[in-house]
């Protein structure tokens, strides 16, 4: 619970077809962050080459907040079918397509309160996570409200040296087609 997925980006718009065709191509680049929170008194660890959630054994130890967090660079390339009223205002668009991107980063992030005293632990590492990601996309918009939903086809994880799960994001886009 609490996990949360952050990008900025800029959306290049190439019209298809003509002047007023609906159809539009969209690249640009985007920032990417992923925040995956852990409940409890769980933490993500890497031992031997493993990463993976493991439960705290010092009843001392209560954590307020245990994450992985990543940062990467994607490249999102999308098909978008996009409807206007008789005053060329936009009212509803529909885009799918991919994406590839680079994780430029990832860390944990632990805060914890031990005896009354309140610590906050960053280790910045790999944690075996994939460094390219692939995957689909999509955003459905009326007038000023978008939606979008992206999914990664390839595991968070090298294979076999963590969990195996993949990543499914979605939300509101504050701005963009």
């Amino acid at each position: 619970g609490g996990s949360r997925y952050v990008n900025l980006g800029l959306d290049y718009t190439q019209r298809l077809g003509g002047r007023h065709s609906p159809v539009n191509l969209l690249i640009g680049p985007e920032f990417a962050f992923n925040n995956y929170m852990l409940n409890g008194n769980n933490k993500w660890v890497e031992q031997n080459g493993v990463t993976g959630i493991v439960r705290e054994t010092d009843p001392a130890r209560q954590y307020d907040k245990t994450k992985l967090a990543t940062a990467a660079v994607n490249l999102p390339l999308m098909l978008q079918l996009k409807l206007h009223d008789a005053h060329y205002r936009s009212r509803f668009s529909v885009a799918a397509g991919g994406f590839v991107g680079y994780r430029l980063g990832s860390w944990t992030k632990l805060k914890h309160t031990t005896e009354g005293v309140t610590y906050k632990d960053k280790d910045h590492g790999t944690y075996n996570l994939e460094d390219f990601q692939y995957g689909l996309q999509g955003t459905i918009g009326f007038s000023g409200l978008h939606l979008f939903a992206k999914y990664n086809l390839n595991q968070l994880f090298r294979s076999g040296q963590g969990p195996g799960m993949q990543v499914l994001s979605f939300g509101v886009r504050l701005f963009g087609n």
